[in-house]
């Protein structure tokens, strides 16, 4: 080989760990961006701070092909359950529309609720909600008409610094409590993907200017 051909190949050589090496470094910049605050979301949420409040708040997750609250929902509602019977609120406000399957969110839950002792003159349902930040304007709403202004909002422990930030947006006192007895939170790569995933939906409202 001569020294040209031999020179050529060493620069090739070079080039290619050269940009491999910036690949790899975007690559771990990229991890990192979500990965610290994913941890900071997830650590947030495992914190219980729940006070005495106007009314239970549970947020909406997926109702199951048989009509019942999927994993997440059925663990919101019956800790939301557990924070009535501590007396912590006088009332529950089921919210959440219908998904892919019925019944709405709100009135599974409200279903179960009520199989778990919860009086029916002490829920309420929002069902028109599909997305976090409808769930906080509905509920909301409800709120302002019962004369409601502090409310504890029961969650997904990923979920709740967001959640947080919208019922807060829409002019509520609010106190977040994790519903931790899920699959999304006790499955250790269930919760590193639901942590990280909910940064990018930061990302994406703070885009929208949100």
């Amino acid at each position: 080989m001569s020294d040209g051909t031999r020179e050529g190949t060493e620069g090739t050589r070079r080039r290619g760990h050269r940009v491999w090496r910036i690949l790899g470094a975007l690559g771990l910049a990229a991890f990192l961006g979500v990965a610290i605050p994913a941890h900071f979301i997830d650590r947030y949420g495992q914190g219980d701070r729940a006070r005495p409040a106007n009314a239970i708040v549970v947020l909406g997750a997926r109702v199951d092909e048989r009509g019942e609250p999927g994993d997440s929902l059925r663990a919101r509602t019956l800790h939301a359950v557990s924070l009535y019977k501590r007396g912590l609120a006088p009332k529950i406000l089921c919210t959440g529309g219908i998904g892919d399957y019925p019944p709405s969110e709100a009135a599974a839950a409200a279903a179960l609720a009520r199989a778990h002792g919860v009086p029916a003159a002490d829920l309420f349902l929002e069902e028109q909600s599909t997305s976090t930040r409808e769930n906080a304007l509905y509920a909301a709403k409800i709120c302002r008409e019962q004369g409601w202004g502090e409310v504890i909002v029961v969650s997904d422990p990923y979920h709740l610094w967001r959640a947080r930030r919208e019922f807060t947006r829409a002019g509520l006192i609010v106190h977040v409590s994790p519903a931790r007895e899920c699959a999304r939170n006790q499955v250790l790569h269930r919760r590193f993907y639901w942590a990280a995933r909910e940064v990018l939906m930061l990302a994406r409202d703070v885009l929208r200017g949100m």
